[in-house]
């Protein structure tokens, strides 16, 4: 299928951050998601994909990358301040990726303390070894891991994927999981009760919560503070004053209520000239 776009950037929406089980062949991503592989390629304003298996392959691809989202209306009210302004306008085409949840949570537990490609190698080496197999376009691909597969799993098995201390993490979330947590139960929480929800699983922090939040249950006031924006925030907010990471968070709901994840979306884009 072809799409037009208006403002839409596959590459920096797929490999900002948000997704990390992909795989680029050429000028293709393949990204598997929610029991998919979604085939996908940008050429100026046009974007052709194709799905496996091609079941409501346009409402696949249009949930998961949301390249149709607007959030100029939204973020033009933050404009006075020029860093957010030049953030926009240099990364205007990244959008907010909905992730399926229990897939979201694993590879956000996997991010602690950790880097994109690390992230990527671990995710993808979880799809290899526990997820199924499927053929399309005359490739191999691996699904990512039911919660049982994972729940199943002993340490001796994950080692391969080189987690770290983050296996007890997994294994945990995939045993509540499969026991029975129900991430749609969450959906219906105000954002405080969900994150709260989310915390009661083994080693999940306020970070990895609010990436769940963010990017797979749609609370647009989630402010993910990593190391980047808890520098950024520093530096746009605090006259470079270090600041607990629980601090910046309320501070930035505070200032920006619901309109936080799309500020937090620009501000991370453009970290490496803010921070």
């Amino acid at each position: 299928m072809k799409i037009k776009v208006q403002n839409f950037n596959l590459k920096e929406t797929v490999e900002g951050g948000q997704i990390f089980n992909y795989h680029l062949f050429g000028e293709w991503h393949y990204i598997i998601h929610s029991k998919s592989v979604v085939k996908i390629r940008q050429i100026g304003k046009t974007i052709e994909f194709e799905t496996h298996p091609k079941k409501n392959n346009a409402k696949l691809a249009r949930e998961l990358l949301n390249f149709d989202a607007n959030y100029l209306p939204t973020i033009r009210k933050y404009f006075k301040n020029r860093k957010i302004l030049a953030s926009y306008e240099k990364y205007s085409g990244v959008k907010i990726a909905k992730l399926e949840p229990w897939e979201c949570l694993i590879g956000f537990i996997c991010s602690q303390m950790n880097n994109m490609a690390r992230i990527r190698k671990m995710v993808l080496c979880l799809s290899l070894k526990f997820g199924k197999e499927v053929k399309f376009d005359g490739k191999k691909f691996h699904l990512f891991p039911e919660p049982k597969a994972l729940a199943l799993a002993t340490a001796d098995q994950l080692k391969a994927c080189g987690l770290g201390y983050r296996e007890y993490y997994i294994i945990s979330a995939a045993r509540a999981v499969n026991a029975g947590f129900d991430f749609s139960k969450l959906k219906r929480m105000d954002y405080l009760h969900a994150k709260r929800g989310l915390m009661m699983l083994p080693g999940i922090g306020e970070k990895v919560a609010d990436c769940v939040l963010l990017f797979s249950l749609g609370f647009t006031q989630a402010f993910p503070v990593d190391v980047w924006i808890k520098r950024v925030m520093e530096n746009l907010y605090f006259n470079g004053k270090k600041v607990p990471e629980s601090k910046i968070g309320e501070f930035a709901r505070k200032k920006f209520g619901k309109d936080a994840a799309i500020v937090h979306e620009f501000l991370f884009a453009n970290r490496e000239n803010l921070g």
